[in-house]
């Protein structure tokens, strides 16, 4: 099973603002949020490392 990561953890993980990230999201340049509420996403921690894999 997949860990999930909270959008509030990412800043720290990837080194960028939410809003950059929101940014890339809608740009289709960052993994794709899954909805754990109606006012909360997560991200699968598998695409977020594949996503840091592809920086290097």
């Amino acid at each position: 099973m997949d860990r999930i990561i909270k959008m509030k953890e990412l800043p720290a993980i990837t080194g960028r603002s939410r809003a950059s990230l929101w940014r890339d999201i809608k740009a289709e340049k960052f993994p794709k949020p899954v909805r754990l509420g109606t006012n909360s996403v997560g991200f699968k921690a598998s695409e977020i490392q594949n996503w840091l894999d592809g920086l290097k």
